[in-house]
């Protein structure tokens, strides 16, 4: 899977005016006179059976057979792990380092060879750490499918725009639903949240990747971490209308660190809408928790107001009649993306992916018999 953050890094052109709040209450959560049914959507919240390497294609470049049969030597439990892994890196891959996972205890830690790539969990409190440093990536964290010194990059040769990923992923299961599709309309409530602490965040060294960079397109260095639903079309594309905007996919992104200095929050709180370069939609919500370092936040995250927002500002930008609940929101990512050279440390706790509903009347008692 390609994620591509072109309508923040291109500055694509604003919607107008705002949509519903992703953090927001919406009309029918008010409190209501029934009990409610309460599901936890998130499996392995505390990383119980480990997170799997990354197997998706052009971004895993291959996990290799050898590195595949180590992690499962290490953490056998790993093949039932509902988390995986979304990376993109030609120099920082864990795959290439022998000790990783290493386990001690509940905690278990992935690291690339250098260290300036690690992930670490604890099984028991439920602590996850992102640990990032693009300036020992290739080329700085700059576009890591072209050459330095003359030398090729080992992977990513010839793929165009590629910067450094370093993403969670969890396909989302309703167990609720026969085919298991999670439906905007299966719940009254849906709800992502944990706790974040930014528990670092610079600038490295270059301060800019070099001119020519990205082509034609000039795109500032830029950090984002954030946590998105990946919608996925079930409908077909209407065929009285052929060429009417209708992705089949749209990510829609709840940013909650975004700086092109590194120190700080430095983006205007307003929407952004972009398409990818494989056509998918790319939503990024001004309606969110901005971190700040050395503090510990709260993030609750309305999954379905960010969902339907994500579709309405499609359907405003592009005069599109798209229905959000023709859509599924079929998995969840957490983590960085990064466009140049930064260090960055971030802590998450407390992951849940609740559903609720309310529970239907109970039957009326059958009337006495005569």
């Amino acid at each position: 899977m390609r994620i591509a953050l072109l309508a923040v890094a291109l500055g694509l052109a604003l919607t107008g005016g705002r949509n519903v709040h992703a953090d927001a209450p919406r009309e029918n959560a008010a409190e209501d006179a029934g009990a409610a049914h309460v599901i936890q959507l998130l499996r392995e919240p505390r990383f119980e059976n480990g997170v799997r390497p990354p197997s998706n294609g052009a971004n895993a470049l291959g996990p290799g057979a050898d590195a595949l049969d180590r992690w499962r030597e290490t953490l056998p439990s790993i093949a039932d792990a509902s988390w995986q892994f979304v990376t993109v890196a030609e120099s920082t891959r864990f795959n290439d380092n022998p000790d990783t996972p290493a386990v001690t205890g509940e905690k278990t830690v992935y690291a690339s060879v250098d260290g300036s790539k690690r992930f670490e969990t604890d099984r028991e409190t439920g602590v996850c750490r992102f640990v990032f440093d693009t300036e020992k990536e290739w080329r700085n964290g700059c576009n890591l499918s072209l050459p330095v010194d003359g030398q090729a990059p080992r992977y990513l040769a010839g793929h165009e725009w590629n910067w450094p990923h370093f993403l969670l992923e969890q396909v989302i299961i309703d167990p609720n639903a026969e085919d298991g599709k999670l439906r905007l309309t299966a719940y009254r409530d849906l709800e992502l949240r944990f706790n974040a602490e930014l528990r670092h965040s610079a600038k490295g060294e270059p301060a800019q990747c070099p001119p020519g960079t990205w082509g034609d397109q000039r795109i500032p260095d830029h950090c984002v971490f954030y946590a998105a639903l990946v919608m996925t079309r079930e409908s077909d594309r209407p065929a009285a209308d052929p060429d009417a905007v209708n992705p089949e996919r749209i990510y829609a992104l709840y940013p909650l660190f975004y700086s092109n200095g590194g120190e700080r929050y430095d983006v205007a709180c307003a929407p952004w809408l972009g398409d990818d370069p494989v056509h998918d939609a790319v939503y990024f919500t001004p309606n969110h928790v901005c971190l700040e370092q050395g503090k510990r936040f709260e993030v609750p995250i309305d999954a379905i107001s960010l969902a339907r927002e994500a579709v309405a500002a499609i359907n405003q930008r592009h005069a599109a009649g798209l229905s959000a609940d023709d859509y599924v929101i079929g998995s969840i990512l957490i983590g960085w993306e990064i466009w140049g050279a930064y260090q960055t440390d971030i802590q998450l706790s407390g992951l849940s992916f609740q559903g609720r509903r309310d529970e239907p009347h109970g039957l009326a008692p059958p009337a006495p018999a005569d």
